[in-house]
């Protein structure tokens, strides 16, 4: 075994050099990462990493033997016959004698179990402060680690008592105060016992993996049982349309084959899905946004695979869930969602809240690019050419209404009026962003002033050569919007529809959906002059442009309109607030 560059070549003197990236993205598909250089200034730290790799090996080679058949035949399959074969490593993995495990590597093998015991939480906010410094209270939890701290011990009784009063908290508490465990433990005393949720937000994957992975599993027995789980955007989720698109490319090289294999042996021991699991992978890392592509909307037909579906599992354990950590970007789409995302919640603790701001702003900023055109071609079906003008759900769906009854056939009457629309709204978008595309490269030329966005200060002048093509595209979409109408009015009479059939009448209302919105963005960007809202322009380096958008001045106007009529009031916390 070798570096971890990915490389697999056979040597003249026999046997092949197999790239640790390699090796280890078959033997350990979690975490796959090259062991790293031996740093050992001594030769007993040097036993110590060589020992620790020979134990991981020795678990790995065991957890290989373990694995049922058909995704090991999977990986013979793929990996033979390429050059070189890597196949005679599947034989070494499948025929190493390993010995017995023994106590060492049960230690390394046996997850970190909490503490087998229970105990109360401060039971309100005048026990807070004291349960913190007390050696038989948190330090009961932390043994002979545990040190008192005064400050995250005065934190932690100020977030109790607005949790109990239910009162609004802005907190700011620098680094190494232990701002964490001074708003878990107060969150934890506050759904103890009683039907209620509670979320904590942060900015940070690395501050949820901390919250996750170390400081609840230390809390569980505050916790008298209530469960607690991550929930992430559904696009860090693999669904089951991007698992097959996976499986359905191309294998041409031993490079492919193993990106193939390495995709099924993680499938075989991911029990979320997420694509952060990848984000550090050897080989598949480089490829995440092939593989994590865009999706939409669940169909049933479609997509329904009961428990293996890693969204709706995801979502199942955040709705069972009494606490709940999810990230900012989420906890703004739920808000702006109506609570839809996350159900309803008792308590707010938001964590690195200096980053909500821009994340509230950019989460309800307008913005156009050609991906607006990509998201309704996905819906609709479009053929493989990109420049296409048919779309293969869309034509299809009139072919099979018009079997049906009289009232089919006049929803396959409106179905081609908006096939023939829709493919007009694609025509006169382009034109129009070309044209403003023109205008951009007119009035920023190439050059070190087209980096970033560009405010448009005045909409009449900055849009005004443009006013035929805005007129047009404004026009195609409104009678979109018309026909989409029809479709939608002459769909909804059928009856007795097959699943199939369903999912893609679902799939042309969400495009019809994003058709209005396009149109009110449209409107709102080119013509709208309000105020509250910056508009920009985000020009393409070598020409044409990226995106044009409309920005919110403000963030304290969301989250007022949001948070002043709740029934809860968040506790904000950061090491830098006045920021």
């Amino acid at each position: 075994v070798g570096p971890g560059d990915g490389s697999c070549v056979i040597l003249k003197t026999g046997g092949i050099f197999i790239s640790e990236s390699v090796f280890w993205s078959i033997l350990d598909p979690l975490q796959p990462r090259a062991f790293d250089e031996l740093e050992a200034v001594g030769r007993l730290e040097a036993e110590k990493e060589l020992r620790d790799l020979a134990i991981r090996f020795q678990i790995r080679i065991r957890w290989w033997q373990g694995l049922k058949e058909e995704p090991k035949d999977g990986c013979r399959r793929l990996l033979k016959g390429r050059r070189p074969d890597l196949n005679s490593m599947l034989v070494f993995f499948d025929t190493l004698p390993v010995l017995p495990a023994d106590a060492k590597t049960k230690t390394k093998e046996a997850e970190e179990q909490p503490l087998e015991i229970t105990m109360d939480p401060p039971a309100s906010s005048r026990e807070m402060h004291g349960f913190f410094l007390d050696e038989d209270g948190l330090g009961s939890l932390y043994g002979d680690s545990f040190r008192p701290r005064r400050e995250q011990a005065e934190m932690a009784r100020e977030v109790s008592a607005a949790l109990e009063n239910n009162d609004a908290l802005m907190i700011e508490a620098g680094t190494g105060v232990g701002k964490t465990l001074a708003y878990l433990v107060p969150l934890i005393t506050a759904i103890t016992g009683k039907d209620s949720r509670a979320v904590v937000s942060t900015h940070t994957r690395a501050l949820q993996t901390q919250i996750l992975d170390q400081d609840l599993p230390r809390l569980k027995p505050l916790l008298d049982g209530k469960k607690f789980n991550l929930l992430m955007g559904r696009s860090n989720y693999l669904c089951l349309r991007q698992r097959l698109a996976f499986f359905s490319k191309p294998v041409d090289n031993l490079a492919q084959a193993l990106q193939a294999a390495a995709f099924r042996l993680w499938l075989e021991v991911t029990s979320d899905g997420l694509r952060d699991e990848l984000a550090d992978h050897p080989l598949l890392g480089p490829d995440l946004d092939q593989i994590f592509f865009r999706s939409d909307m669940c169909l049933p037909g479609q997509c329904y695979e009961g428990n293996k579906c890693f969204v709706q599992t995801a979502r199942r354990r955040a709705r069972d869930s009494e606490l709940l950590v999810v990230n900012h970007s989420l906890l703004m789409h739920d808000l702006k969602a109506g609570h839809i995302l996350l159900g309803e919640i008792d308590h707010l603790v938001v964590d690195e809240a200096h980053r909500l701001p821009a994340v509230a702003l950019e989460s309800h900023a307008i913005i156009c690019g050609h991906w607006r055109l990509d998201e309704i071609a996905e819906l609709l079906g479009r053929t493989k050419s990109r420049d296409s003008q048919r779309f293969d759900r869309l034509d299809l769906l009139g072919v099979r209404l018009g079997a049906l009854d009289k009232d089919g056939q006049k929803a396959a009457s409106a179905v081609e009026d908006f096939s023939r629309i829709i493919r007009q709204v694609f025509s006169t978008y382009r034109i129009w962003w070309q044209a403003l595309g023109d205008r951009v490269d007119e009035v920023m030329p190439v050059g070190n002033q087209r980096q970033g966005r560009a405010r448009v200060r005045d909409k009449d002048e900055a849009f005004a050569v443009m006013r035929q093509q805005t007129a047009d595209l404004l026009e195609s979409l409104a009678e979109c919007e018309n026909v989409f109408g029809r479709v939608k009015r002459s769909t909804e009479v059928l009856e007795d529809l097959s699943a199939g059939l369903e999912d893609d009448l679902a799939q042309i209302a969400s495009a019809g959906v994003m058709v209005r919105q396009l149109h009110q963005d449209v409107r709102f960007l080119i013509s709208d002059e309000d105020e509250d809202w910056v508009t920009w322009v985000e020009p393409h380096p070598d020409s044409g442009v990226r995106g044009l958008g409309a920005t919110l001045l403000e963030a304290g106007g969301i989250l007022k309109s949001y948070w002043g009529d709740s029934e809860f009031a968040p506790v904000m916390t950061s090491a830098t607030l006045a920021v």
